[in-house]
């Protein structure tokens, strides 16, 4: 048997498919989606597959069908209509610059106007997102479907800087402000971020955005259930485990002890974190893959600014109003660490209605302890 092909950094739908990527099916999600509503908003963690997620959307809007031969969203019943697409990836850009988010989004903005033909007829970044949104509508006679990824990367990358902070907001509350005007020509519009910081435009202006985040139909749309694993991987975790010199279900076991274990509403699956899995199957080594690939100092440093120690961290109770929400001044660590991944839901009180937090397996618990350790020693 030929060797899986595992798409590490590879986020791009067309491209899994069209080269032999391990792709683990999520289409059967886009009819319900569609159902859903016109307005939807779902955060998960970084390196959790919400760029993929949105890449597949945009392969359905676009009436892509050959992608999907012979996955679950080819013998549903779906509408195949093309309709245009406006794809703005908020993630590559480095906004400690304070005109980076102009940068960006004069520069996706710039694309599109190029390829509709437009003119641009504003400076401002609101009237033409605007413009824009309604010109294509009308040039091709067909409402617009919009996607965000990371629409929250401009915010989390310089938290601790609150000028810039406030001065991200504010762009993005104008940006975003559209949607709600231009309601008539937009089609579907899905929106993605880690966290879901308060007093931005999507989240005060657009009263009909549907937060699907901790939604019970949607709980895993992003991440790998243990049968997902077990039914695309089963010969990388075979090679695996011979590498390790262990049977199969011994190296399973590791597996889950070090990447399953997130689970983001009451009735979902247990989720492995796609990322750690593949770098594990692709080295054949059992790592804390995800938590060396960055951690964001301002949330370590939330913590101990609260005076939050790890052996109080396990077993927090929090509402699910708490957890959908954060903002700059919020002292509490914890809806940010739910948001981030870095803890996830670990029992839930019907009576209370209240979430009781821990950290999800051994990769985040250990490699938190670890860099809250480290950070006190450079301080």
């Amino acid at each position: 048997m030929s060797a899986l092909k595992y798409p590490i950094g590879v986020q791009t739908f067309s491209k899994i498919i069209e080269e032999g990527y391990v792709y683990v099916d999520k289409t059967s999600y886009i009819k319900s989606l569609i159902n859903q509503g016109q307005y939807i908003f779902l955060s998960r963690p970084r390196r959790f597959g919400k760029s993929l997620l949105l890449s597949t959307l945009e392969a359905y809007f676009e009436g892509r069908r050959e992608l999907f031969k012979g996955l679950a969203a080819d013998s549903m019943d779906l509408d195949w209509t093309p309709s245009p697409v406006l794809h703005f990836d908020l993630n590559a850009e480095n906004f400690s610059d304070p005109e980076g988010l102009n940068k960006l989004l004069n520069r996706l903005l710039g694309e599109y106007e190029e390829k509709y033909s437009l003119a641009k007829v504003t400076d401002t970044i609101a009237g033409r997102f605007s413009q824009l949104i309604r010109k294509v509508a009308e040039s091709t006679g067909r409402k617009v479907v919009i996607l965000v990824d990371e629409y929250d990367k401009p915010l989390l990358d310089i938290e601790e800087n609150k000028e810039l902070f406030e001065n991200n907001q504010r762009i993005l509350k104008s940006f975003f402000g559209n949607l709600k005007s231009m309601d008539r020509y937009i089609r579907f519009a899905f929106i993605t971020g880690v966290a879901r910081f308060s007093k931005v435009s999507i989240f005060s202006d657009l009263n009909n955005l549907d937060d699907i985040s901790m939604d019970n139909e949607y709980a895993d749309i992003c991440g790998w259930s243990e049968s997902e694993l077990l039914d695309y991987f089963r010969t990388g975790i075979e090679a695996l485990a011979d590498e390790r010199e262990e049977d199969f279900d011994e190296c399973l076991t590791e597996l889950r002890r070090f990447y399953d274990g997130y689970l983001f509403a009451p009735k979902g699956n247990r989720l492995y974190n796609p990322f750690s899995v593949l770098k594990a199957l692709k080295k054949k080594e059992i790592d804390p893959y995800w938590f060396d690939s960055g951690t964001p100092t301002f949330l370590t440093r939330r913590v101990r600014a609260r005076g939050t120690f790890p052996p109080d961290i396990n077993g927090k109770k929090c509402s699910k109003k708490d957890l959908t929400s954060v903002g700059l001044n919020d002292r509490d660590p914890f809806p940010l660490m739910f948001q981030t991944g870095y803890l996830t839901i670990g029992g839930y009180d019907k009576s209370s209605q209240l979430y009781e937090l821990r950290f999800p397996n051994r990769e985040v618990e250990i490699g938190f302890y670890e860099y809250l350790l480290t950070l006190s020693t450079v301080e």
